[in-house]
């Protein structure tokens, strides 16, 4: 995760054999990708804030209705990010929520924020993250980035990824340590 930061510092526009990845990287260079958030909880929302403050237009969904109709409206239903900042998104149009997983296409980057809570066996429920993966792989295009912010154990994501035949052509990367992504923004 921290080697991230410098290959978008150090994007060349005129190297000629340009990959997804490439074109990727400098759109988050130019401050033109659009990041997608799936699940704007506690976790979702700051990250929404996050590339917000970096700059960074996005997309957020949410299976919740009224969470989704209260974040165009303005409003907040997370402590720490008062009503002001989200009509400040708002305003500025870099957020926009939608409960429809198909405007999900449009964005470059899909970060998966939803719940894992425990069984009765202290295991992460996964019930959340692979519906969300089934959800992304019907709407998924070449070049875009998806990444796993849920917590879960390690191999979560590419036994999900394998599961519902969604390896194509995408950037994948699991962050080793989401505590530190806000800074790396």
């Amino acid at each position: 995760m921290l080697t991230l930061a410098p290959k978008i510092a150090t994007v060349r526009p005129e190297v000629s054999r340009s990959t997804p990845f490439d074109r990727l990287l400098a759109r988050l260079a130019t401050k033109t990708a659009t990041v997608g958030i799936m699940g704007l909880g506690y976790v979702g929302l700051p990250l929404a804030d996050a590339f917000i403050q970096a700059g960074l237009p996005v997309l957020g969904f949410d299976v919740d209705q009224a969470k989704v109709k209260k974040l165009e409206r303005g409003e907040s239903y997370i402590q720490h990010i008062p009503d002001e900042k989200v009509r400040a998104w708002r305003a500025g149009r870099r957020f926009a929520a939608t409960a429809d997983v198909a405007e999900l296409a449009r964005a470059d980057a899909i970060l998966i924020c939803v719940p894992t809570p425990l069984t009765e066996t202290r295991e992460p429920d996964l019930r959340y993250v692979e519906s969300t993966a089934r959800a992304i792989a019907q709407i998924l295009r070449p070049g875009q980035l998806v990444v796993l912010e849920s917590t879960t154990y390690p191999g979560t994501d590419m036994a999900f990824m394998v599961k519902i035949d969604m390896v194509r052509q995408i950037g994948y990367f699991y962050p080793t340590n989401r505590l530190l992504l806000g800074p790396i923004i």
